[in-house]
């Protein structure tokens, strides 16, 4: 938090987002000089206390943040409250959960509650401010907001994408300033300066704008740890478990390196074992390079040229590939498939692994300059069992999400014990799917994560039983053929090593390509 000036006598507690930056604006109109401090329903209490300590006689302005905490201990901060703060907190017709609040602390607290469409609006209202232009635009603002419309004219446009800006910059870099510059610009407290402009301009060169979801201490570090390594040119290797997010911290990489070219993904994994396909993806090839190559391909590195490739699951690449590969990030330069001349590349590598590659290395499953190369800069995704601080932060922005396509997603105590208690194999994507399902399926989470459990333990039971059959047959009518029971065996072996074909080749004594032959064909007929 910033150091507070004795001349701002009133500061106001909003969220980020345009519904946020609205509803603060609407206080500006009438306390033009107010302090804006950024805060979330989770994380009021703590922005109470900051305030309370502060020895300046205070107006407190909550513009509709929800609480997520337990009466009691609401209770006892409001009872550090002293006769120099006041706090006012608005809310509008949709608030729920403050009407409830207003019931308990309605002797600390001055609730203006209105059945107004919109909190900005509420605010309006019991502010009594007087109809301009820029009270017409911030409710404008705040009703698109609301239902999620499109914006209806340029300026309207440049505030929705001023607030992105402003918004990013403060989660990847933790820097409040320019979010509070768009607040006063929304406001009419301040004009529109070349700064603005061209954050902007940044945002909307990436618009495809994504934040990793969670405000746990590890994912607070993480996206510090992102805003600074983004505008390095140097390649980044991410780790994690599967349906942790690494493509999402791919993305977040690029939109924070500035780079104005294209974001391209490439999963090593669905390309498979086979080279010519992955040089083909990778470098491209020129017309007449093969059969049916009747025109010019370009490569993902070409598509990617100016930007950002990221090379999910890098670890699957077959050894060739893997020294054009470093050829490539050594030189900078690309030979497309059927030529021998080269072009050059300007791109940014960002890999990503749930494998141990330093194992791999080892194993001689993957090449060690390769590894060194990539293994520049690091950045490790913890599974959501390291971090379950950020389950109720990601679902309030999965219910959020929903709400604005008419779902409604409700969690109950029952709900969150049955969470808390789940060990989330499938990581945040397992998360959000069983939160979505839920909103559209209208049941409680808590009965889904059974369902999920007993699918669980039914598919490792029924794993169990169908190997024992396959492999000791009880009766002449229960015998495979021997191509099925050896690539049961080899599947079986391959899913140990967690799908690494280099190394469940080396253990099993077989040639990588002849275990994908062997998988890749189907099973007798019986």
């Amino acid at each position: 938090m910033r150091a507070a000036r004795s001349d701002r006598r009133h500061i106001v507690l909003t969220v980020n987002g345009l519904a946020g930056a609205c509803a603060a604006a609407a206080v500006l109109l009438r306390h033009p000089d107010a302090r804006i401090q950024f805060t979330s329903p989770r994380h009021l209490p703590k922005a109470f206390e900051a305030l309370f300590g502060e020895k300046f006689a205070r107006t407190v302005h909550v513009c509709g943040v929800g609480i997520s905490l337990p009466l009691d201990d609401l209770n006892e901060i409001l009872r550090c409250l002293t006769d120099t703060v006041s706090i006012v907190w608005y809310g509008a017709s949709d608030r729920s959960d403050i009407r409830q609040h207003a019931k308990h602390f309605s002797e600390q607290v001055e609730f203006q509650l209105s059945t107004a469409p919109t909190t900005t609006k509420a605010i309006i209202d019991s502010l009594r401010v007087q109809e301009s232009a820029r009270a017409l635009l911030i409710t404008e603002l705040a009703e698109e907001a609301l239902r999620n419309k499109a914006p209806r004219s340029e300026l309207h446009r440049f505030c929705h994408d001023a607030v992105r800006a402003a918004n990013r910059r403060f989660f990847f870099f933790g820097d409040d300033t320019l979010n509070e510059r768009v607040i006063q610009y929304l406001a009419g407290v301040k004009e529109k300066t070349r700064e603005l402009d061209e954050a902007v301009e940044e945002y909307r060169r990436s618009p495809d704008a994504l934040h990793p979801l969670g405000s746990s201490r590890a994912m607070k570090g993480l996206r510090e740890q992102i805003g600074r390594l983004g505008p390095v040119p140097e390649p980044v290797l991410i780790t994690g478990p599967t349906g942790s997010g690494k493509e999402l911290m791919a993305k977040a990489l690029h939109i924070t390196s500035g780079r104005t070219g294209a974001f391209v993904a490439v999963n090593c994994a669905v390309l498979g074992g086979n080279p010519a396909l992955v040089e083909d993806r990778l470098f491209g090839h020129v017309k007449g390079a093969y059969t049916s190559a009747d025109t010019e391909t370009k490569g993902a590195f070409e598509e990617a040229h100016g930007g950002t490739l990221f090379l999910d699951e890098i670890g699957e690449l077959p050894a060739g590939v893997q020294a054009q590969l470093l050829r490539v990030l050594e030189d900078k330069e690309v030979r497309p498939v059927g030529t021998i001349k080269t072009r050059a590349v300007d791109v940014r590598i960002v890999a990503a692994t749930h494998r141990n590659l330093a194992r791999m290395v080892t194993d001689k499953a993957f090449r060690q300059d390769l590894f060194y190369r990539l293994n520049v800069l690091m950045i490790r995704v913890p599974p959501l069992s390291e971090r379950p601080d950020d389950m109720k932060s990601i679902a309030a922005h999965v219910a959020g999400e929903l709400e604005k396509s008419g779902y409604k997603l409700k969690l109950n105590k029952q709900d969150w014990d049955a969470i808390q208690t789940f060990d989330w194999p499938g990581n945040v994507r397992q998360f959000l799917n069983v939160l979505k399902r839920a909103a559209y399926l209208m049941r409680p989470v808590s009965e889904l994560l059974e369902e999920e459990r007993q699918t669980e333990d039914q598919g490792t039971a029924t794993d169990q039983t169908s190997m024992l059959h396959l492999f000791c047959p009880e009766r002449p009518d229960d015998v495979a053929p021997a191509q099925a029971v050896y690539r049961a065996y080899l599947q079986h072996v391959l899913n140990l090593f967690e799908g690494n074909v280099m190394r469940t080749a080396k253990v099993l004594g077989i040639a990588p390509n002849t275990l994908r032959k062997h998988l890749a064909t189907r099973p007798l007929e019986r």
